[in-house]
């Protein structure tokens, strides 16, 4: 080592004490970043220096910086900074923020169950099925041994390719009356389930996708969960299967891995409705179990490839509070990457474009459906905090980032 490498002055850490004894924290002394600045280059330098702040945990210091940034120009950067910043500071208040309103709302969902809401109802299973002969017999066969029999089953074959028309036929011709059978060319998933619901009678509504397995008591439960509660839909957990039918335990499948996570988020979030702004909670719509009522008001399934059951969900929500039941009633088969896309990406541009169409609707919404509605109206700041934590900022009017940033600053001060 050179003496002049030895004399070369150490710089202080950015949360040490500054070394020109004012007795601050380098970061917020001689190593702050003037604020006085002009230009592109500065304004970059600025919006660089703020994310520095957000990973250091300097949430004060950045969400000032970046609401001045924002104020000059509000690049999806700079709202992403400004984002992170609100929820690095208000993390703190937000259980007490929502603290009245979850009280109640679990009050309300321990309600008295009344079974003879269910005794007369009809259920309809629907199975939309393409080019899944390896799995269909076993999908139907679970569909037909429920501890609750189903009214009807209704199975349409959407233009396969392989011997699924002819495992239909013979399911069909084996119960005549209770299995129906609707074999025509391709139309797309959405439009499937949307055909079949049609051409159902039941009060209620199961789908089971052709790939997937009921478990014997699926249809009892949901009944009883959802129904006898007076709700009008709900959905429970899954549990995964590989191709040849065997569980799936933890560790072995990062799909299944990855689905699991997040259904078990919902026990971390403040109502059922509100969770699906972060995740398809539902899994897929074979768990799901509603009302055709509750259907018809949702505005039914859209054809939004991977995601047409989370866009059903998010717009259920705003209907209904769904039931959520922790029991897996539903055996997932998980075929491998190239196969799931069933399985919603948040990422995917469709799916990304739903999100925030969904988050601008419940944002300007005037009327709440229910009382515990994911909607600004009845969650206030708290439907912002989550719209944020979502990666959803970017969705959100700029006014309402603002007007969060100032509530952040206002706190700061007293």
């Amino acid at each position: 080592m050179t003496a002049h490498a030895r004399e070369r002055p150490i710089a202080p850490g950015r949360n040490d004490r500054c070394g020109c004894a004012s007795g601050r924290r380098y970061k917020a002394c001689c190593g702050r970043l003037p604020d006085a600045v002009a230009g592109d280059d500065a304004f970059l330098r600025q919006e660089r220096w703020g994310f520095l702040q957000l990973r250091e945990g300097d949430y004060d210091a950045a969400l000032a910086r970046f609401r001045a940034l924002a104020e000059r120009r509000a690049t999806p950067e700079i709202v992403r900074g400004l984002a992170r910043a609100i929820i690095g500071l208000r993390a703190a208040g937000i259980p007490a923020d929502s603290r009245e309103l979850w009280l109640r709302y679990v009050e309300e969902r321990a309600a008295q169950v009344d079974p003879s809401r269910h005794l007369a109802t009809r259920v309809s299973v629907i199975v939309p099925s393409r080019d899944r002969s390896a799995h269909l017999r076993e999908a139907l066969e679970s569909a037909l041994r429920q501890t609750r029999p189903a009214d009807e089953i209704v199975v349409i074959d959407d233009g396969s390719s392989d011997a699924s028309p002819a495992h239909i036929r013979a399911f069909a011709a084996r119960e005549p009356g209770r299995v129906r059978a609707i074999l025509r060319g391709a139309r797309g998933i959405a439009g499937t389930i949307e055909e079949a619901i049609r051409s159902s009678t039941g009060e209620w509504i199961a789908i089971l996708d052709a790939e997937d397995r009921f478990a014997p008591t699926r249809l009892a439960t949901m009944l009883e969960a959802v129904a006898a509660r007076g709700d009008p839909w709900g959905f429970s957990r899954a549990s995964f299967i590989d191709a040849d039918g065997r569980a799936l335990a933890a560790g072995q499948s990062p799909i299944a891995d990855r689905l699991r996570q997040c259904a078990d988020r919902i026990g971390a979030c403040d109502t059922v409705g509100l969770s699906l702004l972060g995740g398809n909670r539902a899994t897929s719509a074979g768990t799901l179990f509603f009302a055709r009522a509750l259907h018809a008001r949702a505005g039914g399934f859209r054809d939004i490839p991977g995601s047409y059951d989370w866009d059903f969900c998010l717009r259920a929500s705003l209907v209904a509070e769904p039931a959520f039941v922790a029991a897996p009633t539903v055996e997932c088969r998980v075929l491998g990457p190239g196969f799931d896309g069933r399985y919603a990406d948040a990422a995917s541009p469709a799916t990304a474009r739903m999100r925030a169409d969904f988050v601008r609707v419940a944002e300007s919404a005037v009327v709440a459906g229910h009382r515990y509605a994911p909607i600004a109206l009845v969650w206030g700041r708290i439907f912002a905090l989550r719209v944020i934590e979502a990666g959803l900022a970017a969705s959100l009017a700029p006014a309402t980032l603002q007007r969060l940033a100032d509530e952040c600053v206002s706190g700061l001060a007293s």
